[in-house]
């Protein structure tokens, strides 16, 4: 199978599951998007993890043409949100907290549900 489309695959059952777990429960997401902030350990954990997950996405699938793009990108962006993270956690804080409005959580779960829907029609579909 394409690299491409396997990563695609997992990609989209991810940001469906996660798309349809925000709506369902709207509140839990809220909650724990305020206490991610607070915990050190999770800080750590999702820098690691989104560090781990992009170079594995860019050294496995470091495409620059056509759809496979958006994977690349995203893996990109995971690796960099990684290292500013575990180098930065206060800024990093800081920052999200002045971008990311709570408020906006609807807006926010249509983003990673049409997510899930390009990466289901270019893993599944095509």
């Amino acid at each position: 199978m394409d690299t491409s489309i396997y990563i695609a695959r997992i990609m989209a059952i991810a940001y469906l599951s996660i798309s349809i777990a925000m709506f369902v429960d709207p509140k839990f997401y809220t909650e724990m998007i305020k206490d991610f902030f607070k915990a050190k350990h999770s800080l750590y954990l999702g820098g690691l993890m989104a560090l781990i997950i992009g170079y594995v996405i860019i050294a496995s699938h470091n495409i620059w043409t056509g759809w496979p793009i958006i994977i690349t990108l995203l893996g990109w962006m995971a690796l960099f949100k990684g290292v500013f993270l575990l180098a930065f956690p206060n800024t990093f804080i800081n920052l999200t907290k002045k971008m990311f409005d709570l408020k906006a959580m609807p807006k926010y779960r249509l983003l990673v549900l049409l997510l899930g829907v390009i990466f289901s029609y270019f893993g599944f579909l095509i």
